[in-house]
Formats: C-alpha cells, sequence, structure tokens
C-alpha cells in the first residue's frame, strides 16, 4: 500500500521514493523479518517462551540487517555508524516491546485457540 503511495509510513507518507531512501531497508526488511518470524515458530513447533524470543529476536535480526545495510549504502556511512544511529538507540524500546509481546501471546494463546476452532 505504501509504494502504491498510500499514506502508511512514517509523518503520512507513501510512494516509492519512500522504499529507495535511508529507511527503505528497514520497510523492506520488516516484510521478511515477518516471514522468519514465522517460520521459526513453525520449525521448532514448541509453544514456549524461549521458541517466541528466539523467534521475535531472529526478525530483529533480520529488520535490523536489512535496514542497516540499506541506511550505509544510501547514506555513504559504515556499517557501525549506521548501526550506533539506527539501531543501538531503538534497542531498549524493542526489547521493552518484545517482553510485553511474549506476555501477550502467553496469555491470549488459549483465547485464540479456543475462538479460532472450526
Amino acid at each position: 500500500m505504501g509504494a502504491a503511495g498510500l499514506p502508511v509510513f512514517s509523518g503520512f507518507n507513501g510512494g516509492l521514493t519512500r522504499l529507495a531512501g535511508p529507511t527503505g531497508g528497514y520497510i523492506i526488511g520488516y516484510v521478511v523479518s515477518a516471514y522468519v518470524t514465522g517460520w521459526v515458530l513453525e520449525r521448532f513447533g514448541k509453544r514456549t517462551v524461549k521458541t517466541l524470543a528466539l523467534s521475535i529476536l531472529a526478525g530483529w535480526l533480520v529488520t535490523y540487517t536489512f535496514g542497516t545495510l540499506w541506511f550505509s549504502y544510501i547514506t555513504h556511512t559504515s556499517f557501525t555508524a549506521a548501526l550506533s544511529l539506527c539501531v543501538i538507540p531503538f534497542l531498549p524500546g524493542d526489547l521493552l516491546k518484545t517482553c510485553i509481546i511474549i506476555v501477550l501471546v502467553r496469555r491470549l494463546y488459549s483465547v485464540f485457540q479456543r475462538t479460532l476452532q472450526w
């Protein structure tokens, strides 16, 4: 939707130029990380806190790798500089959100299992 021009990106922007800009790698990485996160959950099968945390961290790794490499390329900065600008400041918030997600998934999993029964 965002690539088609709908204003779904930050600052109510959209269009292919956002994907080609410095943060475009994070947007593309997020799509790939959604797949990787689901794959890890399915691959390891057990619905444990450890598996959930591992899958979320795998998603982080994918998003941050895609985004940081792209940011580095577009802005002609070193990978280390891009990490300090684009990843490190966001790690505490991402860790907090991950903890909240794990708590919510553990509490709501049984509700969704009962609701989604055919």
